[in-house]
């Protein structure tokens, strides 16, 4: 098995495990003429998916599109930083690349986009100093988006390793933003 096909396969686990019933009904509701009534759990959805080349190691678009599609935005932007981090690396993934420790800036600017005028008490919430939160607002003040997006921007750069998915959605669910956690955030 070449080496791409192993970590893609390596990928698959890793979204399955993230997966809750109701993603995989969804996905089987697309897929129902493609698939036999004995699909019972994501390892045997996947492995039909494949079969039907469905989805595929070599167009892992196909599958970043199923995510998309269900509302899995998450695991739609875990495909694609796969995908980036196979091209740059010529289909070699560096160890501990999809730990699920470390938050991509298109996850970021999806939420910007969600949280409006609740940035910059999320701000706080995460740390930033409101020097910070005050320039920020000062330079993009007739775009919330952009002056949210911003924002956890600087927060990803200032708390490093300690910007984790963990302490964003403890923020989020901490202002009870429950919507942006069940989106971006949810649970198996």
């Amino acid at each position: 098995m070449d080496e791409r096909k192993k970590e893609f396969k390596k990928l698959l686990i890793r979204l399955g495990d993230k997966m809750s019933a109701r993603d995989e009904e969804k996905i089987r509701f697309m897929f129902e003429d493609d698939l036999s009534q004995d699909v019972s759990k994501p390892t045997d959805l996947f492995r039909e998916l494949l079969q039907k080349d469905k989805i595929s190691h070599e167009r892992p678009g196909s599958l970043s599109t199923i995510y998309r599609d269900i509302n899995r935005i998450d695991l739609a932007i875990e495909v694609d930083q796969w995908t980036e981090v196979m091209e740059a690396n010529n289909g070699v993934v560096p160890q501990n690349t999809f730990a699920g420790e470390t938050l991509d800036d298109r996850l970021l600017n999806s939420v910007a986009r969600d949280i409006g005028r609740d940035w910059k008490m999320l701000s706080r919430h995460l740390g930033l100093d409101e020097t910070s939160i005050q320039s920020i607002q000062q330079a993009h003040f007739s775009d919330l988006h952009e002056a949210s997006y911003q924002a956890l921007l600087r927060w990803k750069k200032d708390f490093g390793a300690k910007a984790t998915p963990r302490s964003f959605k403890r923020a989020l669910t901490d202002m009870k933003l429950m919507g942006i956690v069940h989106v971006y955030f949810p649970t198996p």
